[in-house]
């Protein structure tokens, strides 16, 4: 009787540290080893550690990486989002490129950003906006991408295609915008609206040589 004890005692701690392991480092398929995809799926997945297998039926020779606050920074993560970016560009009929600028402005593509008012992640939802968005993890930068470009979606609906408008209450809300029938005079607003055109005209005009003229 102890020894059944034992051994199922034995099999339930086994079992917990299979559990944990598998927590802590997810296995991916990737037919040939880049580190871009690899940080890519680190930041898409919220793991700081991802095992990388060239052929899926290949676990002898395992690559791994750990994600650091150096290569957070670097261009090589800024590039990872893109992805992301585009997937959500489609989604919601927005411009690859107006979210590219968004995303510069309100967090300079920091991840973790949170700003004296509570706001959070590479598109600084408020707590309030996130839970209205059904963003259940405002840090993860796939659900956060999302729930702020659903969210720039509905401003430029509700604001008839104004960009400067839209992002007048995309920074100081929709009902102050639609107060002052236009950009509120609001210093933070109105160089918040300046700074995202200029950097949306920026990327832009890399496309293009017919920048996109502000409404202000």
């Amino acid at each position: 009787m102890n020894k059944l004890i034992i051994g199922i005692l034995s099999l339930c701690v086994a079992g917990y540290m299979f559990i944990a392991y598998s927590d802590a480092e997810k296995v991916y398929e990737i037919k040939e080893f880049n580190l871009d995809e690899y940080y890519a799926l680190c930041l898409e997945s919220n793991y700081e550690s991802i095992t990388v297998a060239k052929k899926e039926e290949d676990t002898s020779h395992l690559q791994t990486g750990k994600l650091t606050s150096q290569h957070q920074t670097s261009k090589s993560i800024t590039s990872a989002y893109h992805r992301i970016i585009n997937k959500k560009s489609d989604k919601y009929r927005i411009e690859s490129s107006l979210l590219k600028a968004v995303i510069t402005v309100e967090s300079n593509w920091n991840s973790n950003a949170v700003s004296h008012a509570g706001a959070m992640g590479l598109m600084q939802l408020m707590p309030t906006t996130a839970h209205d968005l059904n963003v259940t993890n405002p840090f993860n930068p796939e659900d956060n991408i999302d729930g702020g470009a659903k969210y720039l979606r509905y401003l430029l609906d509700k604001f008839n295609g104004n960009l400067s408008y839209a992002l007048a209450a995309y920074n100081a809300g929709p009902t102050r915008v639609k107060r002052h029938r236009g950009i509120p005079p609001i210093k933070e607003t109105q160089q918040y609206v300046k700074r995202v055109l200029s950097v949306y005209n920026d990327e832009k005009s890399m496309y293009t040589t017919q920048p996109l003229k502000s409404k202000i």
